[in-house]
């Protein structure tokens, strides 16, 4: 199973809001998960052979159960046997090692047992999962047992000497594991078997005379191939099993899961390859671990099968959709099994959020789309990895009602009848056993409200009651029915065979005649009514009553339904109906124990609507002009509500801002609006009159300070900004500040910065990437942010050549000359390359500069980039860092035409301890032949081109080293000849999440040289867990003295930060202009200032007033221009904050 983990290409697939249509939750649909002990990946958390390990044992195997049970999964496949071992007491296997820890070991309770009996106690059905053949893939076990197998000749390895399993070509091998077969159906009352994909050793066996097991094949007389030999081997294998479980427990159902693709075989049976459907993933199981899937369907020796498509729907050479659909053709068109798809839900381990979840509804609706016959199933690996979050979405939608499993309709049932003696006294149903030897017998519980028949109550497709009844299954013969579900139902019970077949249902409580009619009073014939009208039937003892209406005589449609009425009139609003229509309409009754009856059905005609009211637009007046926040006001007049309404034009073409209101008044917020004439009306309306539209009026807004483009935004700067001490000379302050902090709650991401994972600062903007979701087909866009205020100017939708796989617009970077490119996350740029795009940031236009592979490299996933050099005049240089790797690749172009394609093996890691340089790995190159590199495994170092020497690292300044390792960037610069560096210091796992490090360095940039100036920002950027491991800084100087520092970090914020040295600024001195004066935060003028601006150092607005003669100013420490106009004459100020 967990091999082919490995060979999957998964990513996090987000997406803001539920796509699609979910699929309704069927009655007939096998839902499972593989509860995996092998290292102990699932289950059990603590091994130990101790009372407390066993105690916290239990606890967690009822919990897993418990979750199950709540979300409607009808089973779960335990593993039983992993390395040739076993979590029960066996007399052909050691106790396994991850029970006990140590293998051999009792653990002093028999796992299996607890299972079986708890799942049964939650009516889940319980599967023993087994790997057959593997004993090994690494430890050379030591017991007893273990050492017969050794010295017997049974176990081979493979040509990766560390996975061994048991010979497949000795008859000793599969008398093993008939025998441990026929012991688990002899002590246990299971319900199913599965195998999973390990047969031959993993990673493949030599063939020829040098093969492990060529004397076993030579001596077998046989005239196969040798491979052919092997694939018969493990068939037999599975024939003898299957013939063990029919022979004792046939109702017993038997499975085998194996690897996603399966074609190497389909002509021999006459049908397509998965290649005709989409799917270009090889068959690699056929010669490997010689698995044969197709000829065990054939033969018929299975009675399911659970292909591990272990794709996204979205994979490029095996997407879920198509796969799945060429299984279930197979699954028809060979022989007659079940098939359930088997689905890795590790992404969802991985990111736990909702477009994860939303690609496994996508998944299970493909998998019931694509059945032919409406058989339904899928199992999960591993248990773990469905969270509460993903058991949440598929309780509510896709999984809303109980399950049975699909029926194995080919094999002999018994036919049991209905059950006898059935009771309900109190909140327990009870009833007498049917037994039938070790068949495998449990039983159905429906509860069915006594409004409804119980012809009514059947599926359509005649299987039986509908599930919406269900109560759950038991395989006792009690059931505890719940609250809920208690009162004005009746009960029935039907035995539910382990072929998944119901019989004929037994009945409790059934109700023992229909309710007394009532005859409706009025209104009848037709006769017209008020808009609140009142309706009357005839009184009916101990009654409640439902009240219908239609807008046709069969009530095909409901237009209005209300029901727990307990008088015989109530008073309905028609206001949702049609004006001067005919309507329908009916009571059903209810009497406690009886069937609900329906009396017969009366018209009545709705009156027409007069007008409403027309109100009067009292402020602002006609032209009105305004630079602040402003009050509407009109006339109150007898309506329900009052529609108020903004445009840009005086026909209303084109609504600006719109408002349904009660009141006679509304604050208008001018950021919503921005600069520009309006036009503004009030309609008055409701649901039982027509709408009447005032007059309109115009005004005028001449200023907006922000808010322009993004209505409603204003300016935050970091809340601890004041906490910044001035070091030296040199000074932060904050700008802006937005962030998914409570604190500020000023920005969104979805799917928590996903499909946002890189940015850059040029042309005046904050570029950060964009795509509508992880898809190479996806909408691309560059998101542009004001450099001075954080306002969000606009999305810059990008052409279609920038949509290449595998996640498009995955970097944003610019090159020496300021140049804004971007280029595409690459799984594999030794096939897929990285694609750099020249960006025109204001049409959006593409510009191919280059298309950039790499060979030599048995892997070459790319992230992220970095770039030098100038791409318009084709000289430059690009850098990536091969994630999960040690390799730095560098493109070098001349003149337009890639000239040279470089590769760095790098020496060595910090810390020490990492094998590679993790995920997203970022290179910060310094000059040609230097540079900074930080990885998802790895933290900022310096290193040396030419060589892969590691120059430098925080073995130098430990003390300084990050503290977490999930945030990969950073920046460097100059500021008044002094060099800084910024990188991230935590990532979301700390108390205060993501923050960065601004240190000052030496000249050569040392780390021994560093000395932390601030942590930024001190309380956190924000504490989401992106999955992309990127955050990144850039720096924008503006002169030698000042500059702004920006911070991303996706999926959690965007901020701003001026860096000012005053030793260059010399903002200690405040300019002499005697019209202004300062007093603290008080600014006074000469005279009256008909206007007033204060900028920030960047040239940010942080303040504006008009018609005063001082302003209190309220910012944060920095240094700030005061604008006035005074007499006509534009004046200004410097001035610092301190």
């Amino acid at each position: 199973m967990l091999k082919n983990l490995k060979r999957l290409c998964v990513a996090a697939s987000m997406l803001a809001t539920i796509v699609g249509v979910y699929a309704d939750s069927p009655k007939r649909e096998m839902r499972s998960t593989w509860l995996t002990t092998v290292w102990a990946i699932d289950w059990p958390s603590t091994q130990g052979a101790t009372a407390s390990a066993q105690t916290k044992q239990k606890s967690e195997m009822t919990q897993y159960l418990d979750d199950l049970k709540d979300c409607n999964f009808t089973s779960t496949c335990f593993q039983v046997r992993s390395m040739g071992d076993a979590m029960y007491p066996s007399e052909y296997a050691p106790w396994s090692s991850y029970i006990s820890g140590t293998r051999g070991t009792n653990p002093g309770w028999d796992p299996l047992a607890y299972f079986v009996e708890e799942a049964h106690k939650r009516g889940l059905e319980a599967y023993v999962w087994l790997n057959p053949y593997r004993w090994s893939s690494g430890t050379t076990w030591s017991t007893t047992m273990d050492k017969e197998w050794q010295n017997s000749g049974m176990l081979i390895a493979g040509d990766d000497a560390s996975y061994i399993t048991f010979n497949p070509g000795l008859a000793e091998t599969r008398e093993l594991i008939v025998n441990i077969i026929k012991e688990i159906l002899d002590n246990y009352k299971i319900d199913g078997i599965i195998f999973d994909d390990y047969f031959y050793p993993s990673g493949g066996t030599t063939e020829g005379s040098s093969a492990p097991d060529y004397d076993t094949y030579k001596s077998s007389g046989t005239t196969l191939s040798m491979g052919d030999w092997r694939r018969a081997n493990v068939n037999q294998m599975v024939k003898d099993v299957y013939d063990a479980i029919q022979a004792t427990r046939p109702d017993v159902r038997f499975g085998i899961s194996p690897a996603g693709v399966s074609s190497r075989s389909a002509s021999k049976y006459g049908i397509s390859s998965p290649s005709k459907y989409g799917v270009s993933a090889s068959d690699w199981q056929y010669d490997q671990i010689y698995s044969d899937p197709l000829t065990w369907m054939a033969e018929g020796t299975i009675d399911f099968i659970s292909p591990q498509c272990y794709w996204l729907t979205n994979h490029s050479t095996a997407p879920f959709g198509p796969l799945t659909e060429w299984w279930h053709y197979a699954n028809q068109t060979i022989g007659k099994t079940h098939y359930y798809a088997s689905h890795s839900v590790s992404y969802i381990g991985t990111s736990d959020t909702q477009s994860n979840w939303n690609e496994l509804v996508k998944q299970i609706n493909y998998n019931r789309q694509y059945s032919p016959d409406g058989v339904y199933g899928s199992i999960y690996y591993s248990h773990k990895n469905v969270t509460s979050g993903t058991r949440s979405l598929l309780k509510q939608d896709t999984y809303s009602r109980p399950a049975l499993v699909p029926v194995i309709d080919w094999k002999t049932k018994t036919n049991y009848g209905k059950v006898s003696n059935l009771t309900s006294t109190g909140s327990t149903l009870s009833w007498s056993a049917v037994t039938n030897g070790n068949a495998i017998i449990r039983y159905t519980v429906y509860a069915i409200p006594t409004s409804v028949t119980l012809d009514a109550a059947q599926m359509s497709n005649g299987d039986g009651i509908s599930n919406e009844y269900l109560l759950g299954v038991s395989y006792a013969t009690t059931y505890s029915v719940p609250t809920n579900k208690q009162g004005n139902f009746y009960y029935a019970v039907c035995v539910y065979d382990g072929y998944g077949n119901e019989f004929e249902p037994a009945l409790v409580g059934y109700p023992s005649g229909e309710s007394e009619k009532t005859t409706l009073v009025s209104p009848i014939g037709g006769a017209s009514t008020a808009w609140s009208q009142t309706f009357s039937w005839s009184s009916v003892s101990d009654a409640t009553y439902t009240i219908e209406i239609s807008d046709n005589s069969s009530f095909s449609t409901i237009k209005y339904q209300q029901s727990g009425i307990t008088t015989n009139s109530c008073v309905v609003n028609l206001g949702d109906l049609t004006e001067t229509t005919t309507y329908y309409w009916r009571v059903r009754t209810s009497q406690s124990g009886k069937l609900e009856s329906v009396s017969s059905v009366e018209t009545f005609k709705t009156p027409a609507r007069p007008s409403a009211p027309k109100t009067s637009l009292l402020t602002p007046s006609n032209g009105a002009n305004f630079e602040a926040d402003f009050t509407m006001t009109w006339s109150a007049v007898d309506c329900e509500q009052y529609i108020l309404e903004v445009a840009t034009s005086n026909d209303f073409s084109t609504i600006k801002y719109s408002k349904t209101l009660t009141t006679t008044s509304h604050d208008m917020v001018i950021s919503l609006l921005g600069k520009g004439t309006f036009y503004w009306r009030v309609t008055t309306a409701g649901k039982t009159v027509k709408s009447t539209v005032s007059d309109v009026r115009s005004f005028n807004i001449t200023k907006v300070v922000v808010g322009s483009f993004e209505p409603g935004y204003s300016i935050i700067i970091d809340k601890d900004n004041a906490s910044y001490a001035k070091v030296g000379d040199v000074k932060v302050n904050s700008i802006w500040f937005r962030s998914v902090d409570e604190n500020y709650e000023n920005i969104t991401y979805p799917e928590n910065g996903s499909y946002n994972r890189s940015f850059c600062v040029g042309n005046d903007y904050v570029y950060v990437t964009g795509r509508t979701e992880n898809d190479s087909e996806a909408t691309i866009y560059l998101r542009k942010y004001d450099q001075k205020t954080g306002e969000l100017v606009s999305d810059v939708f990008l052409g279609t050549e920038g949509q290449v796989a595998y996640y498009p617009c995955n970097t944003v970077v610019k090159d020496s000359k300021g140049n804004i490119c971007i280029a595409n996350l690459s799984l594999n740029a030794g096939s897929s390359p990285v694609v750099l795009h020249l960006v025109n940031t204001e049409t959006g236009a593409l510009t191919q500069v280059a298309s950039l592979t790499v060979s030599g490299l048995s892997s070459a996933r790319a992230d992220h980039i970095s770039l030098t050099g100038d791409v318009v005049a084709g000289n430059f240089k690009v850098y990536q860092a091969v994630a999960k790797g040690t390799t730095v690749v560098r493109w070098t172009y001349e003149n337009g035409q890639l000239t040279n394609t470089e590769k760095c093996n790098l020496q060595s890691l910090y810390p020490s301890s990492a094998s590679n340089l993790g995920i997203a790995p970022r290179v910060l190159p310094i000059d040609d032949n230097s540079f900074f590199l930080v990885g998802g495994d790895t933290f900022l170092s310096r290193y040396t081109f030419s060589t892969g020497a590691m120059t430098d690292s925080f073995a130098n300044k430990t003390s300084l080293a990050p503290v977490g390792y999930e945030a990969n960037g950073g920046t460097f610069f100059t500021l008044n000849g002094t060099k800084y560096i910024v990188y991230p210091y935590s990532d979301y796992n700390a108390s205060n999440g993501h923050t960065f490090n601004f240190v000052k360095v030496n000249s050569n940039m040392d780390f021994s040289s560093m000395e932390l100036m601030w942590n930024l920002p001190k309380a956190g950027i924000g504490a989401v867990n992106s999955s992309t491991y990127q955050v990144d800084a850039d720096y924008l100087p503006i002169n030698d003295g000042s500059g702004i520092l920006y911070l991303f970090v996706p999926g959690n914020g965007l901020c701003a930060y001026e860096v000012i040295d005053s030793a260059i600024n010399g903002v200690e001195d405040i300019t002499a202009e005697t019209s202004i004066t300062v007093s603290g935060n008080n600014i006074a003028f000469g005279a009256m200032a008909k206007s007033i601006e204060v900028y920030g150092i960047s040239g940010n607005i942080v303040a504006s007033e008009s018609n005063v003669t001082s302003v209190e100013l309220n910012v944060p420490a920095g240094v700030y221009i005061v604008k006035a106009i005074i007499n006509g004459n534009v004046t200004s100020k410097k001035l610092i904050v301190k």
